[in-house]
């Protein structure tokens, strides 16, 4: 991750980036954790914690809100991974509780803290071809995401051990918008999908 940027906690409750709580490094782990029990007591069916380094990247674990303790817990080790200045790779196995599953199970396209309001675009699911044509039609189902007040993320998800993603941000600020940033997007696909066919 960039070293220009300092990360930020994020939690949420059902989707709702909008209404996200947002925790700094300087505000300290008790106030991280409180964030994560207030969010959890409005949360119908489960919380999210996101790792944000703005305008560069995201790691994202949900869980239901019967596993709330869980949260918390992960999100004080995370917390700690952060304050000690460990990698973004190790801040976010302590988040999730270990590595990810290897395989990407589906990417999707959306606006960063908009995600629910905005809606995403859905490039790719296991088990389909990958390829520029694929991509360029689900953005033509969507020609408004390309343009958009919020920047824009390319998430790569799975469900194992929990559901979690990884979001890159594919868009660059103009005016008062952010447009889509289409070799940024491809090169995200192309770099974390290389077992799958994504022709040129």
């Amino acid at each position: 991750m960039s070293s220009a940027t300092s990360p930020v906690l994020q939690i949420a409750a059902d989707g709702y980036w909008e209404t996200a709580a947002a925790v700094t490094l300087a505000e300290g782990r008790i106030r991280a954790l409180e964030a994560v029990e207030q969010v959890a007591r409005s949360a119908q069916h489960d919380l999210a914690v996101e790792i944000m380094w703005p305008a560069n990247a995201i790691f994202g674990v949900r869980w239901t809100v019967d596993r709330r303790d869980e949260a918390a817990l992960r999100t004080g080790h995370a917390y700690d991974a952060l304050a000690a200045g460990h990698t973004a790779e190790a801040a976010l196995f302590a988040l999730l509780g270990g590595a990810p599953q290897a395989r990407v199970e589906f990417a999707e396209l959306g606006a960063v803290n908009a995600w629910r309001s905005v809606g995403p675009v859905t490039l790719w699911r296991q088990g389909e071809e990958l390829s520029r044509e694929t991509v360029d039609t689900a953005l033509r189902r969507r020609p408004d995401i390309e343009i958009c007040e919020n920047p824009l993320a390319v998430e790569l998800a799975v469900t194992s051990p929990h559901p979690c993603w990884i979001g890159v941000y594919v868009s660059v600020p103009h005016r008062q918008v952010h447009r889509l940033d289409r070799q940024a997007l491809n090169a995200v696909l192309d770099s974390a999908m290389p077992g799958d066919k994504h022709s040129p």
